[in-house]
């Protein structure tokens, strides 16, 4: 079934789903004699019930009809967000994903729409068979339960105002006892007693509380005077009871109510300590959101507050009662899992908290999206002490976040060595970016038959300390962190513009140029208006320019943010080209929904074309395929005469590598387009 949340599908089940079976006029004819015993004996029911069946058959009674006022069809109409309230629809969805995975039962109250008096209270309960004789999958019932739930509010409303007219009454006549008492109590006429030893510091103030009536007695001084007024309580366990719920106040996070980071740190040592005498094994998930930072950037701070609060009341509701989770601060959450079994039982609680966000949240009208990444540790297999299995956690999901973030990493020792590299290499981008070292470097694309340059791919590039250049592969983490990877392309195509405006001034003929873009560069959904403001503050043709991008683009969560930004490029002029085509998740059929002008196929294919039959046979499909649907297929890694004559041989007629040309700095590539220029 799929439901629609703020009209966005929301799949719940992936399975094929067949129209309820209901004795009406239209289909009763249809109905087999055991179905209509089964139907009948579902109406004979005052519940609501919603029933699968082991044959893929869903059932439902009449009572849903009369309460809804209508027929239903649950294929077809999206009932639930249709007739539950909007205030509680996601939680429930929330419960129903879950439920599906797990097969555990669950009740909720609910509010359902009623043909005639609006919203009412009504008891859901879902029930998964637990017997594969019973003949149904699962059942759902709804009991109208409105009236129970409104005497049961106006008497809690009575009491809450009970309780404070009589902690009013309280404060209203111990005043009076403060103000009548102080001036009465005149130094000469109290003398020292047992009271002076009573309190030890000798400025305390009165303390009230609407617990029990005080006992107000003089605190006096070394000489006999009247020091101030004592309250002593003569129920002491009252007096701990409201320590202990300010204690819990001051351990809770103010914006999701889940525990804060000081909570959260009392409650992993505990949990430990006790792991520790029962010799029993911890679970420990660090979750981090993915580019949370791009939210509050672009739909404001209110927005990432309220993605966190329904982040947080998700997290809160679909895990059992033992799960501790807890809110670190930012968008950093942690869950504690205490009497581990294993670690499979870890992994499908993390995987349970990823599926949270595939809920769409909706926010003034806009989606928002993000994914999230879940370091994973144990105790006592990763460390001995809380602080360690944090670093653990941190550790993996670090790892996690090298490769691109999104998904679940869970610690291992061999991670240490990965983390070193990776601050290493996000040092050296912030070194080159401060220093201004980034050059574009710039790789000829040629045409196979004839051997004319056609293009240039502008490719990064700097020089170290010793005068040698270097590649992007030393800065790779820098490309996964959307900070940098941004400041990075910003440079890259103002010194290419430039470059491009120099060549024009010298009345030189351009070349389309590619300009790379990485996948964390779409997170904020502004790509496109900003490099199309920054050509045109070159004054560059729009048709000068191609965009690379690769199939982690298209695939990631996300995507339709890229989507967005490249079909505005498209039909500004842009051409738009599929980098590492075949090493990822995009498939032929799919392209021809891609804003796409070019397939670059991956280097890979090419390393031993001309004594592998398979690549061979690869390369010609995508070439065939790529000119059905009016594709330029663009062969990446060329590098001696066998590999060329073998691509040709396949039918590409674009390619560029070593074989034609290395990538070249700007001054060598003036000369290549100054012969150019003479060619033409």
């Amino acid at each position: 079934m799929k439901y629609f949340f703020n009209s966005k599908p929301v799949y719940l089940n992936q399975e094929k789903n067949t129209k309820p079976q209901h004795k009406n006029k239209k289909n009763m004819s249809s109905l087999e004699s055991k179905n209509l015993f089964f139907q009948n004996l579902l109406d004979q029911l005052p519940q609501l019930v919603w029933v699968k069946v082991n044959q893929n058959s869903y059932y439902y009674n009449q009572a849903i009809c009369n309460y809804i006022g209508q027929e239903i069809n649950f294929y077809e109409v999206n009932f639930w967000q249709e007739f539950l309230h909007p205030e509680d629809f996601e939680h429930f969805i929330v419960l129903w994903q879950h439920t599906l995975q797990s097969q555990q039962n669950f009740e909720k109250e609910c509010r359902i729409k009623h043909v005639k008096k609006g919203y009412r209270y009504c008891l859901i309960s879902v029930q998964h068979s637990s017997n594969h004789l019973n003949p149904f999958e699962w059942m759902i019932t709804a009991t109208d339960i409105h009236d129970y739930s409104l005497k049961q509010s106006e008497l809690n409303q009575t009491i809450e105002l009970q309780n404070q007219h009589l902690f009013q009454n309280l404060v209203q006549n111990v005043a009076p006892i403060k103000q009548t008492i102080t001036p009465r109590l005149k130094p000469q006429n109290l003398k020292s007693s047992c009271l002076n030893s009573a309190m030890s510091e000798q400025n305390a103030d009165i303390h009230l509380t609407h617990s029990r009536d005080p006992i107000f007695s003089p605190v006096l001084n070394k000489e006999g005077l009247i020091q101030n007024i004592l309250n002593i309580y003569p129920y002491p366990n009252e007096q701990k009871i409201i320590e202990k719920e300010f204690q819990q106040v001051i351990e809770l996070d103010e914006l999701t109510g889940l525990y804060n980071r000081h909570g959260f740190n009392k409650i992993l040592k505990r949990t430990i300590q006790k792991a520790r005498e029962l010799k029993q094994s911890v679970g420990f998930l660090l979750i981090d959101l993915d580019h949370f930072k791009h939210v509050n950037d672009t739909l404001g701070h209110i927005a990432g507050d309220y993605l966190l609060q329904i982040l947080g009341r998700r997290f809160n509701h679909c895990f059992q009662d033992d799960v501790i989770v807890s809110r670190l601060g930012g968008d950093e959450f942690a869950i504690i899992v205490p009497n581990l079994s294993d670690k499979n039982t870890l992994l499908n609680i993390a995987k349970t908290a990823r599926l949270q966000l595939n809920i769409p949240i909706c926010y003034s009208g806009q989606y928002i999206n993000g994914g999230m990444s879940i370091g994973c540790a144990i105790y006592p297999q990763d460390a001995q002490n809380s602080s360690n299995l944090l670093r653990c956690a941190d550790i993996a999901l670090n790892d996690l976040k090298i490769s691109g973030r999104g998904g679940i990493r869970v610690f291992k020792t061999a991670m240490f060595k990965a983390i070193e590299m990776t601050t290493k290499q996000l040092s050296l981008a912030r070194e080159i970016i401060h220093n201004n070292k980034i050059l574009p470097f710039y790789q000829p694309k040629v045409n196979l038959q004839t051997g004319q340059v056609i293009g240039f791919e502008a490719l990064l590039r700097w020089y170290d300390a010793e005068a040698k250049i270097q590649l992007p592969a030393h800065i790779f983490s820098a490309f996964q962190d959307y900070e940098l990877a941004t400041r990075i392309s910003a440079t890259m195509q103002l010194k290419i513009f430039k470059d491009m405006t120099q060549w024009l001034e010298m009345g030189m003929q351009l070349l389309p140029i590619s300009i790379n873009a990485a996948p964390v560069e779409f997170l904020r959904d502004n790509y496109a208006e900003t490099l199309l403001n920054r050509l045109a503050q070159f004054n560059i043709p729009f048709s000068m320019i191609e965009i690379e991008i690769t199939e982690q683009s298209l695939s990631e969560r996300g995507s339709d943010y890229v989507i967005r930004a490249l079909n505005m490029l498209k039909k500004s002029g842009i051409s738009i080209a599929l980098d590492d085509f075949g090493t990822g998740h995009s498939s032929l059929t799919r392209l021809r929904n891609y804003p796409v002008n070019c397939i670059k196929i991956d280097r890979k294919f090419i390393e031993n074309i001309e004594h592998d039959p398979s690549a061979i046979a690869i390369v010609k499909a995508i070439s065939q395929i790529g000119a059905s649907i009016s594709l330029d297929i663009l062969v990446e890694g060329i590098e001696d005469l066998a590999q060329l004559e073998a691509v040709k041989a396949c039918g590409c007629d674009l390619g560029q590598g070593f074989y034609f040309y290395r990538a070249m700095a700007m001054q060598d590539a003036t000369q290549l387009l100054k012969k150019t220029d003479e060619f033409l």
